[in-house]
């Protein structure tokens, strides 16, 4: 509940700085969160899913496969919140004592697949350069609820412990990060540098970077320029809209970029890992396993972008003719079973209550390179057509969500 983010003094920041974006306007006092928007913010459209569903409406895997993974995991591997991208900055000291980057993992073709199989089991580089190691299903962010044990002292703290200490940081770093850094990669400055920006002029974002690509988050293999934005003028709105907010200081002038701050943001501290690393520091999972899953699935898994929770808003009608929520699949617990095989297959349900459809691996997105064929017309159009236009939003929700709605869940009304 929200009082949870406020009920450890240690813990506090921690919390507040991971979950308050997502959860503000539900935690408005735990959060501290003032409005500053006039215009309401609408809740989820409530739309009846009585018509019949059309094959195939399965959605994509709701649940990790449990064949065996390469890395054994210390803790649950956190969703990514952004493109996909190597730092560019980020430098440790190789085993000849060199200082290298991400670009000398693959430089010599030679001994790429040695560097790599080396060094991508080491938190640190694995963080900072995901592409060339395979692990942008990992997110670069702290474990809010790990805690540290310190050397020499019965005491356990959180991981933003590492970095609290401007004067200690380096040595608190050094004592822990090559054991802890899995699960404390943002504190101990494994991250790639998405925001590293010197000082907020807007001269320093007057042309696109040219030699900056980023995955899409359908898809963790293509690699595009920050042309791709604006290449499509039908898409473009889409693709501005889900990519913008995290490669504009990248792509300045393909997203209308205004630098807004004056402070600059700090770039991840370049740490050697000259330490030699203590069992186990192998990484959580970095690719997909291969094993059958419960459900087909039309699209790659987009990944969640925050915290997980069921619709208090969201309705639909049920097979009686009743309308119901996510609390009533649970309510009856002789029926709970059959409700939840029943509903959770369709796309609005699923989207809507994630919590109890364990369906949280799946961010609730539209597919921005996903278009639909429109009745009766020679006619191609991406998902936010469904809601451009107010007048005709519910008539194309009915006519196209259920057989669309697994693609295009936001202009559905479907999200929590």
């Amino acid at each position: 509940k929200c009082s949870w983010l406020t009920e450890n003094d240690e813990q506090l920041y921690d919390r507040k700085t991971t979950y308050c974006p997502y959860v503000e306007l539900h935690c408005p006092i735990s959060c501290d969160y003032v409005c500053t928007t006039k215009a309401p913010i609408q809740t989820p459209t409530s739309r009846p899913s009585s018509m019949p569903s059309t094959s195939p409406t399965k959605l994509p895997t709701i649940s990790p496969t449990k064949g065996p993974t390469k890395f054994p995991s210390k803790a649950p591997t956190n969703a990514p919140t952004g493109p996909c991208a190597d730092s560019s900055t980020y430098e440790w000291t190789n085993d000849l004592g060199n200082t290298v980057d991400c670009a000398w993992l693959t430089k010599n073709s030679k001994q790429s697949r040695q560097r790599i199989e080396r060094w991508c089991e080491e938190a640190n580089v694995s963080f900072a350069c995901p592409i060339t190691c395979e692990t942008c299903t990992i997110s670069c962010v702290d474990d809010a609820t790990y805690k540290i044990s310190l050397m020499n002292k019965k005491k356990d703290v959180f991981c933003s412990w590492i970095s609290s200490n401007g004067v200690k940081e380096a040595q608190r770093r050094n004592m822990y990060c090559d054991k802890e850094g899995d699960r404390c990669p943002k504190s101990c400055g494994f991250c790639p540098d998405f925001d590293s920006i010197v000082g907020c002029s807007n001269d320093a974002y007057s042309e696109d970077d040219p030699n900056y690509q980023f995955t899409l988050f359908h898809d963790n293999k293509t690699l595009v320029k920050c042309s791709w934005l604006t290449e499509n003028d039908e898409q473009l709105y889409d693709r501005k809209t889900t990519y913008c907010p995290y490669v504009e200081l990248h792509c300045p002038i393909s997203c209308d970029y205004v630098c807004t701050t004056k402070a600059p943001i700090q770039t991840p501290t370049s740490r050697p890992s000259s330490m030699p690393s203590t069992s186990p520091t192998k990484l959580p999972t970095i690719s997909p396993t291969k094993g059958p899953t419960k459900f087909p699935s039309k699209a790659p898994t987009n990944a969640p972008t925050g915290p997980c929770a069921d619709s208090s808003t969201y309705e639909w009608t049920n097979d009686l003719g009743n309308t119901v929520d996510c609390a009533w699949l649970t309510k009856n617990s002789k029926q709970s079973r059959q409700r939840i095989e029943r509903w959770c297959e369709e796309a609005n349900v699923s989207f809507a209550c994630p919590i109890t459809c364990e369906t949280c691996t799946i961010s609730c997105v539209d597919d921005a390179t996903y278009k639909i064929s429109l009745m009766n017309k020679k006619k191609d159009v991406f998902c936010s057509w469904i809601s451009s236009n107010g007048v005709k939003e519910a008539q194309r929700r009915n006519m196209y969500c259920d057989k669309e709605g697994d693609r295009c869940p936001k202009s559905c009304g479907f999200c929590p």
